[in-house]
């Protein structure tokens, strides 16, 4: 098995002092089935299904030239693992997986003879879902509504986009409401009362961070932010206002996730 270079929160995890030798972490996370049981004729239906947290776990040594500088370096990777949320990178090589995760348990047990090297067990509470380190971004330019097209996917799970939409020249009516429909999942959220009159306003739709700005002010919204899945999502734009002529570039950015 070749080497897989680990760091947590920008500590090192493959090096001279830490060396990891086994990473658990290609199981299917956890997963939540609710069910309905069906009184007379038995069995049950789902109701819904979704994941919740995958435990992720490493295994290694601790070297150090003495055992004094042992215990330090032990007493250094107590320090480092202490972040809560904090980006897991995981590299086997051809790509960068990271999870976004907390230390549950760290065990180090030591014994009379461990002079040059203690043993490491690491566990860590992460999402279910990892992305890659580089975000994608589909770019169009919209000039007319409804508008509708697609965008292919990567990955093995719906990821979290930010939808952007820029004004571009000076429309001929304010901007006044943007509504997206993915088509694929039938999710969409809509967004009213905007004033999008000027080059370079925008309206921002964060579906990871569950947050609308039109120029960085905080705005209402109807609907839900929208499920993508891996692989072609089919939707619509439409755009109310904008008087006879309007160009918005609208950008979909996000990184590729997986299971």
């Amino acid at each position: 098995m070749s080497t897989i270079n680990v760091t947590f929160d920008g500590f090192n995890l493959q090096n001279d002092t830490y060396t990891t030798t086994n990473v658990n972490y290609r199981h299917l996370a956890e997963k939540v089935i609710d069910t309905k049981p069906r009184p007379r004729t038995g069995g049950f239906d789902v109701v819904d299904s979704y994941y919740t947290q995958k435990v992720i776990t490493l295994r290694g040594w601790i070297r150090a030239d003495s055992e004094d500088a042992l215990r330090t370096a032990r007493d250094n990777l107590f320090k480092a693992l202490r972040g809560a949320e904090k980006n897991l990178d995981i590299d086997y090589g051809t790509e960068v997986l990271r999870y976004k995760a907390t230390v549950s348990r760290i065990d180090v047990p030591e014994e009379s003879f461990h002079i040059n090297r203690l043993p490491f067990t690491i566990e860590f509470l992460a999402l279910p879902w990892a992305t890659k380190t580089t975000s994608s971004q589909d770019s169009k330019s919209i000039t007319s509504s409804p508008y509708s097209n697609s965008i292919d996917v990567g990955g093995t799970f719906g990821p979290f986009p930010v939808l952007k939409w820029t004004v571009s020249g000076t429309p001929g009516a304010a901007i006044t409401k943007i509504k997206f429909e993915n088509t694929t999942t039938g999710d969409w959220i809509e967004v009213d009362n905007l004033n999008l009159a000027s080059d370079g306003d925008y309206l921002e739709i964060d579906c990871e961070n569950m947050t609308v700005k039109e120029n960085s002010t905080s705005k209402d919204f109807i609907g839900v932010f929208p499920d993508f899945e891996p692989g072609t999502n089919n939707y619509t734009v439409t755009i109310t206002g904008g008087g006879g002529s309007f160009t918005l570039n609208q950008t979909i950015t996000y990184y590729e996730t997986f299971l």
